[in-house]
């Protein structure tokens, strides 16, 4: 079974961070700050990354502690739509039945014409009473025909009794519905911090004040040095050194934001030394993953 391509990514930004290391161009602080930064979701919202000391998976719920994760266990982003099965089959309607013929009617079967309406009571309407009587007859089964219809209904083509034509609605169907599985969907990747929020960070790691030199840096650095790092950039500053954090971009090998920073000689521009800094969104704020880890520029 091939790797599912999230999964793979993980492997080779987990080897290009401990090649990194294993050369010389990323501390250890630095290359465990881009580790814990380092994971990518499934399709049923688990997050996923790497144990640093193990190298195997390990995968968590959002807020919540890793475990150790199989591969198989990783559960693609593709939503299978379910098919609905439980439609029922249109019934099968039944012959039609033809009612019997009535006794009176047999000669319009046979194809003998039969007497249109106004001939069956024309014998009746040459007596007065009976031609009131049929008049009247007549008038209340219109009534009642147009009421049970809730409306007028066609006349036959000899202009004689109403014909009521009903439609029923097929029956059979049963209503379905499909339901799809609830996906929690990843937050999207931060933006690069622009020019300006790294050159916030670059001012106040070279203040000297250790309040502000502590707000730019996301790994836990004890008091002491604290005190010796802000002094030291304070004091390559005040010397003539430039400390540059250079622009943030996105490391394509890694995918984590990176930038170059230099240490150079404020009177020749010669670079003295370069660093490559980690950088992290911590409650909306960019900060540096760890200190440089500063090596002899090439």
């Amino acid at each position: 079974m091939s790797r599912h391509p999230e999964l793979a990514r993980l492997i080779a930004d987990y080897e290009a961070i401990l090649a990194r290391h294993n050369a010389g161009t990323l501390t250890q602080d630095a290359a465990l700050a881009a580790l814990a930064a380092m994971w990518v979701s499934d399709g049923v919202g688990y997050e996923w990354s790497i144990d640093p000391q193990s190298g195997r998976y390990i995968r968590r719920v959002p807020g919540a502690d890793a475990e150790f994760a199989d591969e198989h266990q990783f559960a693609p982003t593709t939503i299978p739509v379910q098919q609905p099965a439980d439609v029922l089959a249109p019934p099968t309607p039944a012959p039609h039945q033809v009612p019997a013929p009535a006794p009176q009617y047999v000669e319009e079967l046979s194809g003998v014409p039969a007497p249109s309406f106004m001939e069956r009571i024309q014998p009746m309407m040459r007596n007065p009473r009976a031609k009131w009587l049929v008049v009247a007859v007549a008038v209340l089964f219109l009534l009642v025909g147009a009421k049970a219809c809730g409306g007028s209904a066609p006349a036959d083509e000899d202009g004689g009794i109403p014909v009521v034509t009903t439609t029923t609605a097929p029956t059979g169907f049963k209503a379905s519905s499909t339901t799809l599985p609830t996906i929690t969907v990843p937050e999207a990747a931060p933006e690069v911090p622009t020019p300006d929020q790294v050159g916030d960070v670059n001012s106040r790691f070279t203040s000297g004040d250790r309040g502000l030199f502590i707000e730019t840096v996301a790994a836990e650095i004890s008091a002491d040095v604290i005190a010796l790092e802000a002094a030291a950039y304070a004091g390559f500053v005040e010397h003539g050194i430039t400390v540059d954090f250079g622009i943030a971009d996105i490391d394509p090998a890694t995918g984590n934001i990176v930038s170059f920073a230099t240490l150079a000689d404020a009177q020749s521009g010669v670079v003295l030394r370069n660093s490559v800094l980690a950088w992290v969104l911590v409650e909306g704020n960019w900060k540096l993953a760890a200190l440089p880890g500063w090596s002899v520029a090439s």
